[in-house]
């Protein structure tokens, strides 16, 4: 028992010394990381305070030093207007002294007395201009109170005044003369005013000429008859082609197609064959590209650049005659059906955009092709444009595997629901 007893003190004192040991190693740790961050710390803070300090001292000194310059200035200022006042009153003494001369008393041997020469009033209005200064007046009178005749100081305040009086009259004159420009320039602008008239700058007569423009919307559906329309879109695969067209032969039905233009120059015999048949071959753009994205030049690209192509494989005369009888663009994936841009330049290129009101690629395909066979997909894709079609409906197929395996089937339950399959012109047509 002892034995057993010490053995486990043992192991408990080892397990505390491993603690201890881990706690000294983690407590000096966190000391060392704490002290680091302290110090630190304590240096940012301190590098702050010294630029701050360098900033302060920078700008007191700037200021001291302008204020330094700008007394500095105005000492000289001070300096030179009492140096020009003493030399002023120096020499109005001197003149007053040499007034007072005893040369002027003298006796001549004649008898009679020598006066000085009179002084002319210009020579005095000239030696008296510098004392006329504002900054000098209050001191150079101050100076020259003993020295100065009372005759002096009329005849600066009178050569004074009148120079003001003369400033002030130019100065009152002229305004009147500045309302005389004022009023016949207003009555000049008021007589020119009439002449001219508004001019309207391009800009604006070509966004008044995009308002008053009645943009076509995209036409979805036709009269409640009993007519469809079917229209077939792409034109990837040659085979679904040829097979749609000897079902349409066989039940001598015409129908509308929408062929990309990039696509015309790879199957030309198919395209010239189902001209030929009565079929009609439409704008869909040069690469199917989504409108949407694009800017007006490339939309206006991408619908013209399809022409281009329809004039290489089936010549100008069928693009002639499309444009005139059937100018209809449908928009690739619907992108833009609704957008008044795209209709506008479909429209400025000479297009009705067409849409529809039922199709196949959205409502079943999309959802049916990860988990179910052609077969399945395509026997839905025959119930559905079957059962929803009505009196007046364009609709959507397209050349592939699903829409194209029922076709036959297709255009049986059509015409057994009492509708007639006809183009796109002769469904709008009717009404």
């Amino acid at each position: 028992m002892l034995k057993k007893i010490l053995h486990r003190l043992n192991i408990y004192e080892k397990y505390n010394r491993l603690i201890t040991e881990e706690g000294k190693r983690i407590f000096i740790r966190t000391v060392y990381t704490l002290s680091i961050c302290t110090v630190a710390i304590i240096l940012i803070w301190y590098c702050g305070i010294v630029n701050m300090a360098s900033k302060n001292q920078i700008g007191f000194i700037h200021d001291g030093f302008l204020k330094n310059t700008v007394q500095s200035s105005n000492q000289k200022i001070t300096f030179s207007a009492k140096t020009t006042g003493e030399e002023a009153a120096e020499n109005g003494l001197q003149a007053s002294a040499d007034d007072l001369s005893p040369d002027t008393g003298k006796n001549t041997s004649d008898g009679n007395k020598t006066e000085a020469p009179p002084v002319k009033e210009s020579e005095n209005k000239q030696e008296n201009k510098p004392e006329s200064k504002p900054e000098d007046k209050q001191e150079s009178k101050s100076e020259n109170k003993p020295g100065n005749k009372p005759a002096d100081k009329p005849e600066n305040k009178t050569e004074s005044k009148p120079e003001t009086g003369k400033n002030d009259k130019n100065t009152q004159v002229q305004p009147e003369k500045n309302k005389d420009t004022d009023k016949n320039s207003s009555n000049k602008q008021a007589e020119k005013k009439p002449d001219k008239k508004p001019e309207v700058k391009n800009d604006d007569k070509a966004q008044t000429a995009k308002k008053a423009k009645v943009v076509q919307k995209t036409i979805f559906k036709g009269a409640k008859t009993s007519y469809v329309a079917l229209t077939f879109d792409d034109g990837y695969n040659e085979k679904t082609i040829i097979k749609t067209l000897d079902v349409l032969k066989k039940n001598n039905i015409k129908a509308t197609f929408f062929i990309i233009g990039s696509v015309l120059d790879d199957y030309p015999q198919v395209w010239k064959r189902a001209i030929n048949e009565g079929h009609q071959i439409c704008n869909h753009t040069l690469n199917h590209a989504t409108l949407t994205k694009l800017s007006d030049q490339q939309v206006k690209n991408e619908i013209l650049g399809w022409e281009t192509c329809v004039k290489k494989v089936l010549g100008e005369e069928y693009l002639n005659r499309m444009k005139s009888e059937f100018p209809y663009l449908r928009l690739p994936g619907g992108n833009g059906n609704k957008e008044d841009r795209i209709l506008s330049i479909a429209q400025d290129c000479g297009y009705q955009v067409i849409g529809w009101n039922l199709e196949t690629y959205n409502s079943v395909i999309s959802r049916m092709r990860k988990n179910y066979s052609t077969n399945e997909i395509a026997k839905k894709i025959q119930q559905h444009v079957v059962n929803n079609c009505t009196g007046g409906s364009i609709i959507l197929l397209h050349f592939n595997q699903y829409d194209i395996a029922n076709i036959e089937e297709i255009v049986a339950g059509i015409k057994n629901r009492g509708y007639s399959i006809v183009t796109v012109t002769e469904l709008l047509s009717k009404k």
